[in-house]
Parts: C-alpha cells; structure tokens; sequence
C-alpha cells in the first residue's frame, strides 16, 4: 500500500505494470466534514474522530479536513481532545 499524489501513483502503477504486481494506492483525498450549528457535538464526535483516525488516517476516505460553526468551536474541540486522551488511554504506553 502507499498513500501518495496522483502524480507519484502514475509512476509507481507503471513501474509495477510490466510484472503485473498487485498494488494498492491510496491518492490523498481532502475528504471534508461540516458541522452544521445545532448540531449534537457530543454524538459527533466519536464518529468524527473514527473517521480521521481509522487505521492512522491513512486510507483515501479519512476525514482530513473538519468545519465547524464558530458557535460550536470550542464544544467540539474539548469533545475532540478528550475522544482522543480517551483512545491514549486504551492503547497504553
């Protein structure tokens, strides 16, 4: 698997093409999500931070960039912080 530009993943697939080698390329999606006011932060944001950090954020549908509504700023921001002390914490040292 590599996670890379368009550009680095046209090289790769034709230097793996004339062996047929199995690849997988993760292109570097800019996958949003927009926090509309009103919006229930407490249940959001364990979603949210599966979505940016399942498998290290390392896949092309990781959320990667996040908006919210400035009167929600500073909820979902203690509510982001503590989901990931949260996964800190089941992971160990």
């Amino acid at each position: 698997t590599f996670t890379g530009s368009s550009a680095i993943g046209k090289r790769i697939m034709a230097s793996a093409s004339p062996s047929l080698k199995k690849v997988l390329l993760e292109l570097g999606g800019n996958d949003p999500a927009i926090v509309l006011p009103g919006s229930d932060v407490a249940a959001l944001a364990p979603q949210l931070f599966q979505k940016a950090m399942f498998n290290t954020g390392q896949v092309c549908v990781a959320l990667k960039r996040l908006y919210v509504h400035a009167s929600q700023y500073e909820e979902m921001v203690a509510a982001l912080g503590a989901e990931a002390r949260e996964k800190v914490q089941q992971l160990g040292d």
